[in-house]
């Protein structure tokens, strides 16, 4: 999962931590740490250990996703080809069907 890798080592620096120290406490590797703050990627274990340590919620420690934004459909506006070709094929429908009716 994506970190907030720059947040993780600035809450570190803060402490006055060296990664070492933050791999200690959260009982993973120097290496992992270093992953982390270079790459910004980590797992679930490794972010909530991360997160436990700095007095963080894990959502704090995550990058947001790219979700896709809600389309509020109340503003969606029609393109106007689109109403003209609804009209004509309303008008030519209706007037078939008329057509068809008084036949008789």
């Amino acid at each position: 999962m994506e970190v907030k890798a720059q947040e993780i080592r600035s809450l570190r620096t803060v402490r006055g931590w060296t990664q070492q120290h933050l791999a200690d406490v959260c009982g993973i590797s120097l290496r992992t740490i270093q992953r982390v703050e270079r790459y910004g990627t980590a797992s679930n274990d490794t972010a909530l250990a991360i997160a436990s340590v700095l007095e963080l919620n894990l959502e704090q420690l995550l990058v947001a996703a790219d979700i896709e934004p809600e389309v509020d459909v109340e503003n969606v506006q029609t393109p106007l080809w689109m109403l003209i070709a609804i009209l004509v094929i309303g008008i030519g429908l209706g007037s078939g069907v008329t057509f068809a009716l008084f036949q008789v």
